[in-house]
């Protein structure tokens, strides 16, 4: 695939922010896309090395909601690499906490899903939804747990993660039955998921023990 890269683009990778001030001052285009439709401010997110570099791009004007051939936007590139210098800057202009991807996923779920605790807790901080579902109607709590990020798992819990009792049986194949009763606090919503597991051993023994009879 031939390059599309622009000279700003090259700059962004560089983390040259003076070279980038010269051309953006001599009329380059911040809204001109690589090969994958990816912006200076696109690339610079995904890369989260040159904070810098961000808070120039965006002074400057770069749109914050610029998407990728994916529907990815900076906000979700840099929360789904754990880049919290660059989402700071980002969301401090207004980005969109609940921006979606093509799979329906937000910041605070791709986040999660990659387990980086302080990115999930920022999010959290600034209103991000704890109960949107992506495209597989996995919510972050889920996302997370299914990747085994413990501590991700306690903190979304702790935060007010949604824990009914569909969501606790799938958890608990996750993490481990023990290491998720650990993170629930309330004695009867335990006493509710043991019953249940019980209930669910039962009813699949029951359809094992009759299903060639």
């Amino acid at each position: 695939m031939k390059s599309q890269f622009t000279p700003l683009h090259h700059a962004v990778e560089k983390g040259d922010v003076v070279i980038a001030k010269v051309l953006i001052d001599k009329g380059a285009n911040l809204e001109a896309k690589n090969q994958w439709s990816l912006t200076p401010l696109g690339r610079a997110a995904v890369w989260g090395k040159y904070e810098d570099m961000v808070r120039l791009l965006v002074d400057e004007g770069a749109d914050l909601e610029a998407k990728d051939e994916d529907n990815w936007t900076p906000l979700l590139s840099a929360a789904s690499n754990g880049h919290e210098a660059v989402m700071k800057v980002l969301l401090s202009k207004g980005a969109d906490v609940e921006a979606k991807n093509k799979r329906d996923q937000t910041p605070l779920s791709l986040a999660a899903g990659n387990g980086h605790e302080a990115v999930v807790k920022l999010l959290i901080d600034k209103g991000a939804d704890m109960e949107a579902r992506d495209n597989r109607d996995w919510t972050p709590l889920l996302s997370t747990a299914s990747n085994g990020h413990e501590a991700v798992v306690k903190l979304l819990i702790d935060k007010g993660a949604d824990t009914t009792l569909g969501s606790q049986i799938w958890l608990t194949k996750q993490v481990g039955f023990e290491s998720f009763m650990s993170l629930v606090k309330d004695e009867v919503h335990m006493s509710q998921i043991k019953d249940e597991i019980q209930r669910r051993k039962k009813r699949d023994e029951y359809i094992k023990s009759t299903r060639f009879t």
